[in-house]
Order: structure tokens, then sequence, then C-alpha cells
């Protein structure tokens, strides 16, 4: 049986917990694009409108995040580029 798809993640339906700020699937869902320009240091970056969620690594498991996001986990080298964490705000991944 197929699942229905889930609508893009919409900055104004997120649940409490990313009311308290940036929740991880904005940050995963960045599209490389525009990364390292100008327009995308403040928040004018993409975030792609596919069910993908980007990560650093190579041929993860995909049903976990499939079943708690809807979104499929897809190895993107841009996730571990300065681009990327020049446009968000600082977070601990080690205490995430």
């Amino acid at each position: 049986m197929r699942r229905a798809r889930r609508a893009a993640l919409r900055f104004d339906a997120m649940n409490a917990e990313g009311e308290q700020g940036v929740s991880c699937t904005v940050c995963h869902q960045i599209d490389p694009a525009n990364l390292g320009k100008p327009e995308s240091f403040t928040a004018g970056f993409k975030i792609n409108d596919r069910d993908q969620i980007y990560g650093p690594h190579r041929d993860p498991f995909p049903m976990p995040m499939r079943m708690h996001t809807g979104r499929t986990p897809t190895y993107a080298p841009h996730m571990t580029e300065s681009a990327l964490v020049r446009n968000l705000p600082h977070r601990d991944h080690a205490h995430a």
C-alpha cells in the first residue's frame, strides 16, 4: 500500500519544537543551487520541493527517515560544505 505524499514543509506549520528555532528538516532540505551566493546569506536559500532530505552519508537506510518525516534520505555533498553553514544559525550537532 502506498502512503500519501506529504505536502512540502511550511514554515508556518511547524510543530512546537520547530517553533523554538529552525528544525532539522529545514536545513536538511536546503538545495545547493545558490549556496555561497550573496542572495543565500539571509535565508535566501532554496528549499527543495521533492520528497528528499539531504545528508552527508552515502546509502543511508531510508525507512526511519521516511517513517518520521515522509522524506527519503539522499546523499548530498553540500551538507558538509561551508557555504551551507554560513546560512544557518549555530547548531551543535554533537548534542542535538
